[in-house]
């Protein structure tokens, strides 16, 4: 986990006031700048996705600047759905999502809620974008189903036991809990979370001090 060697450059209150400083911003450097700071665990390796939420009046300009965020970031994004005056996207690393979705445990999990896995095919590099794309396109079914479909917590990395736990137990009985609910192996989740925090302050010093954003997405990606 190579990847995962980050230096924390910021704080919380650092972070506080960024996030409150976009508001200031046009419409573009809005889009650009959150999707950039919620992306830099993808960025960095240290998730294979994360979900981001935009309110409605940005939608134009997010269809207008996502083909140019994807190309600097080398990510991909879906619209998961859309409601109440939001919009919903998953921005994800294909080839990471896919692996974290074909282990036993999560395939399994995923199974026992109705995705298609019985029609995917032989991983090749065609075909892994066509799989991938299988399972999301019933993700979003889901949404329609239930409010917040809980095994969204596979697609966004977090350890299978945990979302299954998660899932058996109704979110009760954790042992701690910040990007997501833990019920097995406290320290190692709580070394991932450091990763993610480290991560995002990392995005907020390089955006904060004014780095292009194709140079951002560089910087994050060679931690």
């Amino acid at each position: 986990m190579e990847c995962l060697r980050l230096e924390k450059c910021t704080n919380k209150k650092q972070e506080c006031e960024f996030i409150i400083g976009l508001k200031n911003l046009d419409d573009e450097k809005f889009i650009e700048q959150y999707f950039l700071f919620s992306a830099a665990p993808v960025i960095a390796c240290v998730k294979p996705s994360v979900l981001i939420t935009f309110k409605f009046c940005y939608k134009n300009a997010w269809l207008k600047h996502q083909k140019r965020l994807e190309t600097i970031t080398k990510l991909s994004t879906t619209m998961l759905y859309e409601k109440k005056g939001v919009f919903v996207l998953l921005i994800y690393q294909k080839e990471n999502l896919l692996n974290e979705l074909m282990q036993a445990e999560s395939k399994e999990i995923l199974r026992n809620h109705n995705y298609p896995l019985n029609k995917l095919n032989e991983i090749d590099d065609f075909n892994e974008v066509e799989n991938l794309n299988l399972l999301l396109k019933h993700l979003k079914t889901r949404f329609d189903i239930c409010k917040f479909p809980h095994e969204i917590g596979l697609f966004l990395g977090y350890p299978s036991k945990d979302v299954k736990a998660f899932i058996e137990k109704e979110g009760r009985d954790y042992l701690c809990c910040k990007y997501w609910k833990v019920y097995h192996d406290e320290k190692k989740a709580k070394e991932i979370f450091k990763f993610i925090d480290n991560a995002k302050a990392k995005a907020v010093y390089l955006l904060t001090e004014q780095f292009p954003i194709h140079k951002v997405a560089k910087m994050l990606a060679e931690m």
